[in-house]
């Protein structure tokens, strides 16, 4: 029987880095890595408790806007924005 997903993220480190790392569930099922700071800063676990908040109100999925974008798209969104005004 396999595992249901934890709709909790885990608080953990990430050894390469030090960093502060959660995973989260995205609306279309995959997973994402978030990277939150300094392993056991006071910034890091704040940002761990901010994304906790954030994630039980939207039924254990991390909310997303918008796919990412590449550096090109948000330059050409920039252009277009500035040529507007």
């Amino acid at each position: 029987m396999p595992r249901s997903p934890n709709a909790v993220p885990t608080y953990r480190l990430h050894a390469a880095t030090g960093q502060a790392v959660c995973t989260v569930r995205l609306p279309d099922g995959s997973r994402k890595d978030l990277y939150l700071g300094k392993h056991n800063s006071a910034a890091s676990k704040a940002e761990f408790h901010r994304l906790v908040a954030l994630i039980a109100t939207n039924g254990g999925i991390y909310p997303t806007g918008s796919p990412d974008l590449t550096v090109s798209e948000a330059l050409v969104r920039y252009a277009r924005h500035i040529q507007s005004h």
